[in-house]
């Protein structure tokens, strides 16, 4: 699950494992004393313990008890990591950021645990200097992880997808990058996150499946009508706050952000949104598969005709001053009452 959240951005989050003990994990800028174990981590209760206790930052029992079931069910490490930032958004917020050294220690770790090797960096929970180098409950070792660097340091060179200027209008490329962030979203476990976008308009709203309740009437369409994601940042249903963080937004979608780390971030920001959207949807994921190489050369994909259409469009449109592909529209809502209006 470390390794996913890493993924999502969360680089600055770590583990600490002691022998026959527990497993802890936390953001990078959290551990204050590395000398003594009772006062290592400022707030203390700001970790993430395996096996769980009160001391995590749950919301009462309830929690920790869902995450015991969690952590032995057979839900996958990505889907987790998606879970963890919704339950842990403390924890997760802070470890937010690049720090390669240790990016790159992990993976060379996280290619033994599938073996079932637990790695282990203290001695014990009464010991709060770790082992110079790290022990496993075989007799490999490999060199201890890296210090917590004193600022972040350069991402990585990983590949960001280019968009090509085919599109139709300046927010193409903004809005191309929000529908890449939900096919990361998907990936780990949000499949039933859905998009809309109109013509002439250049904007798309995210929702989950389950909060549309109706395609007849656009203005009742949503339970509750705040709970989008709309990459118009003059949006009017927008909450209270709501205008600023679209402007962030906004930022965020014209700049450099990977669209994995955009997912972590849609994650904590939009956290409502995302719970709801939490599950399986194989044939609108098979579907908005479909979708990625004609997102990766810039089309932008038009499922109503006009904001003023509550019904979706039978075949896709495309804004695109080229040829363009012929797509069918989007699956049915299943959460709606009759799937085929």
């Amino acid at each position: 699950m470390l390794n996913e959240l890493h993924r999502l951005g969360f680089e600055r989050l770590r583990f600490t494992s002691f022998e026959r003990d527990r497993l802890h994990i936390y953001a990078a800028g959290d551990e204050a004393d590395a000398s003594a174990t009772d006062e290592r981590f400022i707030p203390a209760p700001r970790t993430f313990s395996v096996p769980l206790s009160e001391r995590e930052p749950t919301n009462g029992l309830h929690l920790k008890d869902h995450w015991e079931r969690l952590l032995v069910s057979d839900l996958r490490p990505n889907h987790l990591a998606g879970l963890f930032v919704l339950d842990y958004p403390d924890i997760a917020r802070h470890g937010f950021g690049p720090d390669l050294p240790y990016r790159e220690w992990f993976r060379a770790v996280a290619a033994h645990l599938p073996h079932h090797l637990l790695p282990i960096t203290h001695p014990a929970n009464s010991f709060a200097k770790p082992y110079e180098d790290l022990k496993w409950e075989s007799n490999s070792a490999t060199k201890a992880p890296p210090l917590v660097p004193a600022a972040p340091t350069p991402t990585d060179n990983e590949e960001v997808p280019v968009l090509t200027r085919r599109q139709n209008g300046r927010n193409a490329v903004f809005t191309v990058r929000a529908l890449l962030m939900l096919d990361e979203l998907h990936r780990f476990g949000f499949e039933q996150l859905r998009f809309e976008s109109y013509g002439g308009h250049g904007f798309i709203h995210i929702f989950a499946a389950r909060d549309e309740v109706s395609t007849e009437c656009l203005d009742a369409r949503f339970t509750p009508a705040v709970r989008r994601f709309s990459t118009l940042q003059d949006y009017e249903d927008l909450p209270v706050g709501g205008h600023a963080r679209a402007q962030a937004w906004a930022q965020l979608l014209h700049g450099t952000v990977k669209p994995n780390h955009l997912a972590g971030l849609f994650l904590l920001d939009y956290a409502d949104v995302a719970r709801s959207g939490f599950g399986a949807d194989e044939p609108y994921r098979h579907w908005f598969r479909g979708l990625r190489p004609f997102l990766h050369s810039g089309l932008l994909p038009i499922t109503h005709a006009h904001f003023s259409h509550a019904q979706p469009l039978r075949e896709l449109s495309w804004e695109s001053l080229g040829a363009v592909p012929s797509f069918s529209g989007p699956p049915p809502n299943p959460y709606l009452t009759d799937p085929t209006a």
